[in-house]
């Protein structure tokens, strides 16, 4: 995989990662050493995307960005690598699109009964089946009719539990309740159509894997907080933020809200009065999870890297505001994902399910009877 020469072949692999969004298209190169806990981006750039109020310009003015993003690393990229001694090129292109220009859905189904039955392969497809098919009515009733055209960009199973308890080997055991729960995301086929004309004429060998970035969060703090059963992930952009509420080890869809997301000073400093403007918006936020429930306790916030250690302090006071009781909120960037010896970067997690392989085995392995969470 990913391989390159002069290096030991068996260790290290080699990538490019993409975040997008409305406002930023980040793009980097990331070395993955299997002896590291964290990878290396060795290069790195951002193009900004040319304001605009309506989705149809967004996507026009994003293509362009997209064409700057992928000429720079054909350029100065390529350039990066050879000045470090890489010869061959990355063969996997990994790309992940944030809301509300991609849409994460996901639905839980289940069995249950007085009586204790066998969970079965057979069972296990049923359940995805009807899983599958509530996704679709959700996509069809919320997504299709805005006028939007729409592609999927992944549909997997990323949850299952059995008596309440979620579990990786479900076969052959005894239940009274089983659940299931899928995760689909989709974006904008303008959008993928244009990612994979840039790969064809940049990296037309290179694999091309996209994904929304709540899907590619989800599945990095997940990796880190393997043990998290109740908890809200938050991505903050600079035009708004997407929430995603876990329950049970099961996600609820998310829901992305327009939020006045400040770049703050060069020191990350909010200003006083964007501060209280979005310190409102966040708890209004806070106060629809998406299934009526209160906010969990557990907090990670995904931010621009400047501001992601004032908006804690935000967020904390936010949803203290609209549950009356105080939640602990991580940083992730800075706390989980970036190695200390290169501080933050905004592609930090990202780089992170790279090196980690995360975009692999979403989906049940039926030989090990191990479901593999996406």
């Amino acid at each position: 995989m990913f391989l390159f020469g002069g290096r030991d072949k068996a260790t290290e692999t080699l990538g490019v990662i993409l975040d997008i969004s409305d406002a930023i298209v980040n793009v980097g190169i990331v070395l993955s050493k299997e002896d590291e806990a964290l990878p290396e981006i060795v290069w790195s750039h951002q193009e900004r995307v040319t304001a605009t109020d309506t989705t149809k310009n967004t996507e026009s003015r994003l293509t362009v960005a997209l064409l700057n993003a992928f000429t720079e690393l054909g350029n100065s990229g390529f350039s990066t690598l050879r000045k470090k001694g890489i010869s061959t090129l990355p063969s996997l292109i990994q790309v992940a699109i944030t809301a509300p220009l991609a849409y994460t859905v996901s639905r839980t189904v289940s069995v249950s009964s007085d009586k204790s039955f066998k969970v079965t392969q057979k069972l296990f497809d049923e359940l995805e089946v009807k899983a599958a098919n509530e996704v679709k009515k959700l996509c069809e009733s919320q997504l299709m009719t805005k006028d939007l055209d729409l592609e999927m960009l992944s549909n997997s199973t990323v949850s299952l539990s059995v008596n309440g308890y979620p579990t990786h080997y479900p076969f052959k055991s005894t239940a009274t309740e089983v659940k299931l729960s899928q995760m689909v995301t989709l974006s904008s086929k303008v959008i993928v159509a244009e990612l994979n004309k840039l790969r064809d004429k940049i990296l037309p060998k290179a694999e091309l894997d996209i994904d929304s970035f709540m899907s590619v969060y989800f599945r990095a703090v997940l990796e880190v907080a393997p043990n998290t059963t109740e908890a809200c992930f938050i991505n903050a952009t600079l035009k708004g933020a997407e929430l995603m509420v876990l329950r049970e080890s099961l996600p609820v869809s998310s829901t992305f809200v327009a939020v006045t997301t400040p770049t703050g000073t060069a020191t990350g400093a909010l200003p006083a009065a964007s501060s209280s403007i979005m310190l409102q918006e966040l708890t209004t936020l806070f106060k629809n999870t998406g299934d009526g429930l209160s906010l969990p306790k557990r907090i990670y916030l995904h931010s621009n890297v400047l501001t992601e250690s004032s908006l804690v302090p935000l967020l904390e006071s936010a949803s203290k505001s609209a549950t009356g009781v105080s939640h602990q909120v991580h940083g992730t960037t800075t706390e989980f994902f970036s190695p200390a010896k290169s501080g933050p970067n905004p592609l930090a997690c990202s780089a992170f399910v790279f090196h980690k392989k995360l975009y692999e085995n979403r989906y049940l392995d039926e030989s090990l009877n191990v479901l593999k969470y996406a």
